[in-house]
């Protein structure tokens, strides 16, 4: 869906890349995306999935400006609270 129709994305992934792509139209540097998900080398696995959806939303030179601006840190989350 949000490949067909990327000014109305539905998925989380999707929602990220539109305001990327209304940051950068707006001349702002991109915001720092954070994955709290308990995987290994989260932040890197963020920025791939963004960065191919922004290549397939919208194209290559969002995708780069991503890949030359964006910050996707690796987290781990120590505890787990009930």
């Amino acid at each position: 869906h949000d490949i067909q129709n990327p000014q109305q994305p539905k998925t989380v992934f999707g929602l990220i890349v539109k305001a990327l792509y209304e940051r950068k139209q707006q001349g702002r540097m991109p915001f720092t995306i954070m994955s709290c998900d308990n995987i290994p080398h989260n932040g890197s696995v963020t920025k791939h999935v963004v960065v191919d959806l922004a290549k397939h939303m919208y194209g290559d030179d969002l995708a780069d400006w991503i890949l030359e601006n964006g910050a996707f840190p690796n987290s781990m989350v120590d505890r787990i609270t009930p």
